[in-house]
């Protein structure tokens, strides 16, 4: 991990900093390895990983091992009504009910003589 460049925005959580200005004032200053990188509608920095300090590189490990954590199957919230899964089924039985009627009769004369 020693050639990968961190966003600011991750290393201000990890210092517990509300906002990113006192780490590109540190940028500028040269306390840290940076680059400018382009983001939407201007641009911003990253740091040398190797770079910071030990402390925050351990924080950073430490929440790149917490982010890759299984969540558990328990605590899966099911965010669909069951309204919408009643009206989901009876869609699936349409088109599988015209999909089976037009397998079975190759013409449009046939399959509407079969339905009226």
């Amino acid at each position: 991990m020693n050639e990968h460049y961190i966003d600011i925005k991750r290393i201000a959580e990890a210092k517990g900093l509300k906002s990113t200005r006192s780490i590109r004032i540190a940028i500028q200053k040269g306390k840290y390895i940076a680059r400018e990188v382009k983001v939407n509608g201007g641009t911003s920095y990253e740091v040398l990983y190797s770079s910071l300090e030990s402390e925050i590189q351990e924080k950073l490990e430490n929440e790149g091992i917490k982010s890759t954590a299984l969540i558990p199957v328990e605590n899966k919230v099911n965010f669909i009504s069951e309204n919408a899964k009643l009206n989901a089924l009876a869609r699936v039985d349409i088109v599988t009910a015209l999909f089976n009627l037009r397998t079975k009769y190759q013409t449009k004369r046939q399959r509407f003589k079969a339905i009226y």
